[in-house]
């Protein structure tokens, strides 16, 4: 049910140097963090806004697309626009499976296998596999937590570690690989950087193209320093982040 505009924000655009878009989204952002919309609630329509603003439908939109580029609010196809979950923080310390990742936070994570197939390895994977690596098996998901997309995940595993398709299902690859070849992941080291969404990522996550993706390049190892996996992992922005304890000695 869409709740009322409060009445603490009154929404003036008397700063002709700024867009009136701009200051709309502005508008519209403070009642989003004004408490009175929880997670999952219906927000309001480009006609309300237009109504309630007295602002065009083209400015409402400007508005409402910039809402949804920034992770405020998602937008369903034929159902309409929704507050967005709060973020999800991780240590960035603490290696983990997305499955652990969720069941930490109380979500449901589940996964669906875009790609199951053997390559031969390229530039980092066969730095990381080394050179004699003839093939590796490469495994697409999109992962999901409470059937929302937050990530796809892309891994390389070397074949002497492959298994059937079916294995995986929704579980966890860690898990899958300490249960079935006894190998524990001891260590990982990642590279974290931003990137905008294309039109495949944009179609799964469901988010606009040029969305802002944080994008983590995994190395992880075994505890007899092996290498077990190359990873590259798309994390919807407005639902992951990292978290990272720094401690002195400047």
């Amino acid at each position: 049910m869409t709740k009322p505009t409060p009445t603490p924000y009154v929404f003036t655009h008397f700063d002709r140097k700024t867009p009136v878009y701009y200051q709309l989204y502005e508008a519209l952002k403070q009642l989003l963090l004004s408490g009175q919309y929880s997670s999952g609630d219906r927000f309001l329509t480009e006609k309300e806004i237009e109504t309630t603003f007295h602002v065009s439908r083209v400015t409402a939109r400007l508005a409402l697309e910039r809402l949804v580029r920034e992770g405020y609010v998602m937008r369903h196809r034929g159902q309409g626009t929704f507050v967005a979950r709060s973020y999800e923080a991780f240590d960035a310390k603490r290696l983990s499976s997305f499955t652990q990742d969720m069941a930490s936070r109380g979500l449901k994570a589940s996964a669906q296998i875009l790609e199951f197939d053997y390559v031969p390895p390229s530039g980092n994977m066969e730095r990381h596999f080394g050179k004699n690596t003839q093939r590796l098996l490469k495994i697409v998901r999109l992962r999901l937590a409470d059937e929302e997309a937050i990530a796809i995940q892309t891994c390389y595993l070397s074949e002497r570690l492959a298994f059937p398709r079916e294995r995986l299902a929704n579980g966890s690859l860690y898990t899958l690989l300490a249960q079935d070849f006894g190998v524990t992941i001891a260590s990982a080291d990642e590279i974290i950087m931003a990137r905008a969404a294309d039109k495949e990522q944009a179609g799964l996550l469901g988010v606009p193209i040029g969305t802002p993706l944080l994008y983590v390049e995994r190395y992880t190892f075994a505890q007899t320093g092996d290498a077990v996996e190359y990873a590259e992992i798309f994390y919807r922005a407005d639902r992951y982040r990292f978290y990272v304890q720094q401690t002195g000695g400047i």
